[in-house]
C-alpha cells in the first residue's frame, strides 16, 4: 500500500482508495470516473 494512504484524512478517501486499488489488482486496463467508486460506496455527491 501507497505511504500516501496514510496521508488521507477522510473515511470517503479511504475508501475509494481502497476501492480503486482493488480494481486494479485484477490487471486489466481500464478506466473508472470518480461517480463509478462513489456508487460503490453507496454516497451521493
Amino acid at each position: 500500500m501507497s505511504h500516501d494512504y496514510f496521508k488521507l484524512r477522510k473515511p470517503l478517501d479511504h475508501r475509494i482508495y481502497e476501492l480503486a486499488r482493488k480494481h486494479c489488482e485484477n490487471k486489466k486496463i481500464k478506466k473508472y470516473n470518480l461517480n463509478h467508486f462513489i456508487k460503490k460506496q453507496g454516497q451521493q455527491m
